[in-house]
């Protein structure tokens, strides 16, 4: 069954996601278990307020103590052709899915933070932060 038709004057998670430059899963995680950003419930979906992109930044990094939310992107390159595969705000789900596709996948691939590409020493580092066989929890 398809979403419903979104209310007036409200984004859905995805759309939000979108404006923003990260995953569904990355804003939902924000809006419904962090609780970064006020949401209405229509139904069983969630919807926030529209604003635009400098607003909802604005907004998510307003929280106390926090820096500006990196956007960490996935990217391959090939025949001088960038292509994005993955986007994500978490270094823990960034250096999984980093992991799996050098690993098991034999993917070539860099990272891009915040639209910066990375060198492939600063790709490794950031994407393996998190690997089981590096120490647990480093910091970026």
């Amino acid at each position: 069954m398809a979403a419903p038709k979104t209310p007036e004057g409200y984004l859905s998670i995805s759309e939000a996601a979108k404006l923003v430059g990260v995953s569904r899963v990355t804003m939902y995680d924000w809006v419904i278990t962090r609780r970064l950003l006020p949401h209405e419930d229509f139904g069983r979906y969630h919807y926030i307020k529209k604003q635009d992109v400098d607003e909802l930044h604005a907004r998510l990094d307003d929280r106390p103590g926090r820096k500006r939310i990196t956007v960490y992107e996935i990217v391959v390159i090939s025949c001088g052709e960038l292509t994005v595969l993955y986007t994500t705000g978490s270094l823990r789900a960034l250096s999984l899915m980093y992991t799996h596709m050098m690993e098991r996948q034999h993917r070539l691939v860099r990272v891009r933070a915040d639209g910066k590409l990375l060198t492939i020493h600063e790709s490794d580092k950031v994407g393996y932060a998190f690997h089981p066989r590096t120490r647990k929890g480093a910091s970026a």
